[in-house]
């Protein structure tokens, strides 16, 4: 990649200086001179960047070990095998310097064969542009197409290289020829420059392309629901945030309602609405029901439920948590959860009691297990964010049940364990009891032991390391077919501008810096080996007025840490939050050790909200499902949109 600004019109000081200029030259009335402007821009010299393929869907920088570490301004590159030894050199234009020639000396120091091809097409494609060839050698495939173009007067060689590693023959190439004619060579020798004519005696052959087997295929839609557009900006309220949470997925469970034997849908509503109830219809389809809802109270903001058996009779009730950011403040009635009874006709109605006081801030998740093994079901409430005031986390609620459908709020180790994103009950130790283990954002995974003396802390009997990340869901499944449950935990993933590791970690410091009442979140990441904050100088001076006077110009701003931007004395007083990890994880149960086990590329992604297992494609082992996405994130992090959504 080349790289470097002879001029760089998109520096910020410059763009000030211009904006100045502009003002000053009106105010005398003097003319614009264009060279004043051109003279003020900065050169900018930054050394090329060269990734290597490491063969999993991801590249790796090799700019310092490949030789590419000189600072330049470079406009252009190409490749090509200038001293024909079967590797491909580089040779980079750079401006008002003479040109940059790289020799590769892959083959020299790795003894590694390859095969070049020369071709020459029929009638006037003397250079069989369009020509397909695919090379084959044992466990692996590559092809190339013969397309020297790559922008405005710019192209490559028509011969095409390709590496064979340690092989000292091609199984076989196969060659499509731009008039469509194949010709297929087998048994071929490494290093040598093959040159072929597209004189190819076998007739076109028209491939037609072979969809793959889909385990899952649409349907039409059961129900007419169409979620409406959530217009709401979190960011107004606290710019430094790095996702909204006002902007929910609609919520979905299910559960046969009036026990005819078809699972029934509850669906969440709009911001100020509860949702609805779908019953399914002998045809398969839903119809819409009521949710009875006798109370002035706000309906709030829909953001985590489930159906259970709330009172013991047999029928599955609706417990209803209420979340939001915008809107909404710590305490007010929008925030405080529901619980809808149902009368056992499939009709479900609010309680009017039944439920403690829990509008202390927004929810993420609600999980439903008889803690106490007394034969009636309680529930872990996950408390997510206290709207404007994040990153402080609300409390987490485990509520006991008297057997009739009524709660109470029990005192736990884990209200306060950080922003629960989910969490999941299993019996980890086979003890009888149920156990909880929890994930969050900017929160290590927690396992807390069910025990008779109450819930205790046992994280790191099975964690070797914290597992701290921006984990957005947690499922349980016994993956390996062992009988031990395992966690699949969703993270970030790896597509998106940020990174963190246990050796460079994410951070975000948060405190009120500037005395106004309100919290200032900053995220920290690393950028070539250092720590910066995730703030550009015109957000930190819109949130912090007197910065202005602390960095005078984006040039000293550039290179600021965090201890350069705050005294250590104000830095003191802010709390600190770490992530180490921003991959979706498998953790393989080893024995009641977690073991971090990667999972392949393709979950990484995109964010990974939802998690199922099952044995989708009937071959006999459990498979996992990862659904999600994210576009309501921060301006300068893009849409996180890869995955296929949930």
């Amino acid at each position: 990649i080349s790289n470097g600004y002879l001029r760089d019109y998109t520096n910020k000081d410059f763009l000030r200086y211009w904006g100045d200029y502009k003002i000053k030259k009106a105010m005398a009335k003097e003319p614009f001179l264009l060279m004043d402007l051109v003279t003020a821009m900065p050169a900018t010299a930054v050394p090329d960047y060269i990734f290597r393929n490491e063969h999993n869907l991801t590249f790796s920088n090799k700019q310092q070990e490949w030789g590419l570490n000189q600072a330049n301004m470079s406009n252009g590159a190409i490749y090509a095998d200038l001293d024909n030894d079967g590797d491909l050199d580089l040779v980079v234009n750079t401006i008002n310097q003479p040109a940059s020639i790289y020799r590769n000396h892959s083959t020299d120091a790795n003894h590694a064969a390859y095969l070049a091809m020369k071709l020459k097409g029929p009638g006037q494609n003397t250079q069989a542009v369009g020509a397909k060839v695919y090379v084959y050698t044992p466990g692996q495939a590559q092809y190339q197409e013969v397309n020297p173009n790559r922008g405005y007067l710019s192209c490559v060689s028509t011969t095409l290289n390709f590496g064979l590693g340690t092989n000292q023959r091609a199984d076989s190439v196969r060659i499509v020829w731009p008039n469509k004619t194949t010709q297929l060579l087998t048994n071929v020798k490494a290093n040598q420059l093959l040159q072929l004519s597209g004189q190819a005696k076998d007739k076109p052959v028209v491939q037609a392309a072979v969809a793959p087997k889909k385990v899952f295929k649409p349907v039409d839609p059961l129900f007419n629901f169409k979620p409406e557009e959530v217009t709401l900006n979190d960011f107004k309220r606290q710019v430094l945030m790095l996702f909204m949470y006002s902007k929910a997925a609609p919520v979905m469970v299910k559960a046969d309602v009036n026990k005819d034997g078809r699972d029934d849908l509850f669906v969440s509503g709009a911001p100020g609405e509860v949702g609805k109830l779908y019953v399914q219809q002998p045809d398969g389809k839903f119809a819409e029901a009521p949710l009875a809802r006798s109370t002035s109270r706000p309906a709030g903001t829909v953001a985590a439920a489930t159906f259970f058996d709330a009172n013991g009779d047999g029928y599955p009730d609706l417990y209803v948590a209420k979340g939001g950011y915008a809107l909404y403040e710590a305490g007010q009635d929008d925030l405080q959860d529901e619980l809808y009874l149902n009368d056992g006709k499939g009709n479900l109605a609010l309680a009017a009691s039944g439920l403690p006081t829990l509008n202390a801030g927004s929810k993420s998740c609600v999980r439903t297990a008889d803690v106490d093994n007394d034969g009636d079901l309680d529930i872990f409430v996950g408390g997510r964010v206290i709207p404007g005031r994040y990153p402080m986390a609300p409390p987490s609620y485990l509520l006991l049940n008297n057997g009739k459908g009524t709660f109470t709020a029990a005192e736990v180790p884990f209200a306060h364990a950080g922003m629960v994103t989910d969490a999941q009950w299993v019996d980890l130790n086979k003890d009888g009891r149920k156990d909880l283990v929890l994930c969050g954002e900017m929160m290590p995974l927690t396992v807390w032991a069910n025990t008779p003396q109450g819930f205790k802390d046992q994280t790191a009997d099975y964690f070797a390391t914290p597992q701290t990340g921006l984990w957005f869901s947690l499922h349980v499944a016994d993956v390996n077919a062992d009988g031990q449950p395992d966690l699949v935990a969703g993270n970030l993933g790896l597509n998106s501008p940020l990174r963190a590791t246990a050796q460079e970690p994410a951070a975000l410091y948060y405190a009120d810096f500037d005395g106004n009442g309100s919290i200032d979140p900053f995220f920290n990441f690393y950028v070539d080996g250092k720590s910066y904050p995730f703030v550009s100088r015109d957000e930190l001076n819109d949130l912090i007025y007197p910065m202005r006077r602390r960095f005078t110009s984006y040039k000293a701003y550039a290179d600021a840490t965090m201890t350069e931007i705050f005294p250590a004395e104000e830095l003191s007083k802010a709390s600190k939050l770490e992530a180490t990890e921003l991959r979706t994880m498998l953790f393989i149960n080893n024995k009641g050790k977690f073991t971090p086990t990667e999972l392949p590329a393709e979950a990484q992604f995109s964010v990974v909200t939802q998690i199922t297992s099952g044995d989708y494609n009937h071959d006999g082992h459990p498979d996992l499902l990862l659904l999600g996405n994210h576009t309501d994130n921060r301006l300068k992090m893009g849409s996180i949109d890869a995955g296929y959504g949930c």
